[in-house]
């Protein structure tokens, strides 16, 4: 790639700016501390500001509100999110089903996974453990360390709460403390908790299940088109508003024939001449399972 060229200018007091960046040049004026290079680099590689959800009262985006992240307000390293876009993250851990995971802190370089990520029906949240104190960038506050719930829009689409991807939540139990401690929890009400079990400087102990045991919406069949012995099933997306749709099985005569991924919502199968009942279940992140959408399909011979 390019090479980045920064350069730092007599301090200018009218200039309201700190530093400038854009994808190939870094401008600092008057000050050359480590966050601030940090924060310019990291918008010549392409990210934003690590932001916050303020919801005191009135719910809005903290531009440099993240007290961690050198991409806000923090002096600390880059968090799990924007580790993960630049490629530079030991893994991710994307839990199917309950259990406790490990997470190594975000601040050393290591293999193993470095964030839980849960993605919802309208939310996407990754967790993320700091192993050591992390002042402001101008000095005026510090931040325990603990575990740091990010969260934006999900992929599945629907309006998420959170206008943005990688804003930092509150801690409801600690304040303007946004680090979670061992025995804390995040709750996302009635989808899922993470509960952190073990957090030191070198990472986490997270206990994850699922709290959604509503069943999506039967799927509704809506053509089963027949050439020769090929079905061509067509069907409109089951509805899930809280952990959300993974994916659908199709079934016929009550055989499994398809898994197929949320986004899909056709498939093609081949049937022996005869009068045949074929379904799809939708299947949610949490493994509760719709009712069956059926249609009798009649191949000749």
């Amino acid at each position: 790639g390019q090479a980045t060229r920064a350069d730092v200018t007599p301090l200018v007091p009218a200039c309201a700016f700190h530093g400038e960046a854009d994808p190939t040049a870094v401008l600092l004026n008057g000050r050359l501390t480590r966050p601030l290079a940090a924060h310019e680099l990291g918008h010549t590689f392409g990210l934003g500001h690590a932001s916050r959800w303020d919801c005191t009262p009135s719910c809005d985006v903290e531009e440099y509100g993240n007290g961690f992240s050198t991409m806000g307000g923090g002096a600390g390293d880059f968090n799990a999110f924007e580790k993960a876009s630049l490629g530079w993250l030991g893994g991710v851990t994307r839990p199917a089903t309950g259990g406790v995971h490990e997470i190594a802190s975000i601040e050393r370089a290591v293999a193993a996974p470095q964030a839980l990520v849960v993605t919802t029906a309208r939310s996407e949240f990754w967790f993320e453990s700091r192993g050591v104190t992390t002042p402001s960038y101008l000095g005026d506050s510090t931040q325990p360390p603990g575990v740091l719930v990010l969260a934006g829009p999900s992929v599945d689409g629907p309006e998420s709460p959170y206008p943005r991807t990688n804003l930092l939540l509150p801690n409801p139990s600690g304040s303007r403390r946004f680090a979670y401690r061992p025995g804390e929890a995040f709750v996302d009400r009635g989808v899922f908790r993470v509960t952190v079990e073990r957090h030191d400087a070198s990472g986490a102990a997270l206990r994850f299940e699922w709290l959604d045991r509503v069943r999506p919406t039967r799927p509704v069949v809506t053509s089963a088109r027949v050439r020769g012995r090929v079905v061509t099933l067509e069907w409109l997306a089951a509805n899930d508003g809280r952990s959300g749709v993974a994916s659908y099985t199709v079934i016929a005569d009550g055989r499994v024939r398809a898994q197929l991924e949320r986004r899909a919502w056709t498939t093609r199968l081949s049937l022996a001449p005869g009068t045949h009942r074929v379904s799809v279940v939708a299947t949610d992140r949490a493994g509760n399972r719709s009712a069956a959408g059926t249609r009798r399909v009649v191949v000749r011979g």
